[in-house]
């Protein structure tokens, strides 16, 4: 993992593809050259929405107030770095930065994965209960595995869960936004409530219990 320099034209060139592979609420997904860039747009948000380059250079502007708060990539980069230690250590592989601005990330593009909610309503009934309790024991392991190493992921859900249907891997993502918490060690074991409180799974609980209602109406 390390600190990627972008200039001015490989930055919106990302931000503004017309091909973005996703749009999330923290970020744009590009993918180029096997790799998949996660802008972070609400920075940009009139640049993104207008195509207007000229107001680019005033968010930019706006960003440099926060620079030594949220904006430092090498901030980013020591507290994401802490993900190598996990089982989640292949995913995201650096940090954007512009003119010492934090803008996004870079990652593995994971081509033969899809969310779980796309899993779920892809399998037969037959398989069903099968995969969802693997699904919740893989996913308990990677949320421990986590945990244990001062991480909380307090947005596990349906889209933040991916899987490869061929290997039934499964592995979590967006974990470089503000939903999770990096945290000591020392003190995610004295707090036990947090894991209790990550462990919940209830967005995840109220996906499956949809998809369930919906192939009953569809039988």
């Amino acid at each position: 993992m390390k600190i990627i320099d972008i200039n001015r034209e490989e930055l919106l060139s990302l931000l503004l593809n017309k091909k973005h592979y996703s749009i999330g609420c923290n970020g744009v997904l590009t993918l180029k050259n096997d790799k998949l860039y996660k802008i972070y747009y609400n920075d940009f948000l009139k640049t993104f929405r207008t195509k207007d380059e000229e107001i680019f250079d005033s968010e930019i502007k706006s960003l440099r107030i926060k620079r030594f708060v949220s904006k430092n990539p090498k901030r980013k980069l020591k507290v994401l770095k802490r993900l190598l230690d996990t089982k989640i250590n292949n995913l995201i592989t650096g940090v954007l930065s512009y003119n010492g601005l934090l803008v996004g990330i870079e990652m593995n593009y994971l081509k033969d994965y899809i969310t779980l909610e796309k899993a779920l309503l892809s399998i037969s009934m037959n398989e069903y209960d099968e995969f969802v309790d693997h699904f919740f024991e893989k996913c308990n392991e990677l949320v421990d595995d986590l945990l244990k190493n001062g991480i909380a992921p307090y947005d596990v859900n349906e889209d933040n869960v991916l899987v490869n249907m061929s290997t039934k891997d499964i592995t979590l993502v967006d974990l470089d936004d503000d939903s999770t918490k990096y945290m000591s060690k020392k003190y995610i074991l004295k707090h036990s409530y947090i894991g209790y409180n990550v462990k919940t799974f209830v967005r995840i609980h109220d996906c499956i219990e949809d998809i369930e209602f919906m192939r009953m109406n569809d039988k």
